[in-house]
């Protein structure tokens, strides 16, 4: 059997090289493997990469996420010590 000259048993092969690096590619940057079934859609193929690259992958919103929560514990982390700060420079509580 052949598909334009091409075995099938070829164009499995062909089709694992591509399909499975994509699945690993997409896994990594946070996308469900089975966005590479957009590969089998004549024009969607052809955007879905630039839809990937240009857009702000999961990936990188859970590393913002976690950037912007440790720097707000920063703050609040030196506002309490300017607050402990402040009250051992004012002395004890009660006392005139």
């Amino acid at each position: 059997m052949s598909l334009l000259g091409i075995s099938i048993m070829n164009w499995l092969f062909l089709g694992a090289l591509y399909v499975i690096p994509g699945i690993v590619i997409l896994r990594k940057a946070g996308y469900s493997g089975w966005w590479i079934l957009t590969l089998l859609v004549p024009f969607v193929s052809m955007i879905m990469p630039w839809a990937f690259a240009l857009s702000k992958w999961p990936l990188e919103k859970e590393v913002e996420r976690a950037r912007n929560s440790a720097r707000a514990e920063v703050v609040l982390l030196r506002r309490q010590l300017e607050r402990d700060a402040t009250a051992r420079e004012q002395g004890p509580a009660g006392i005139v």
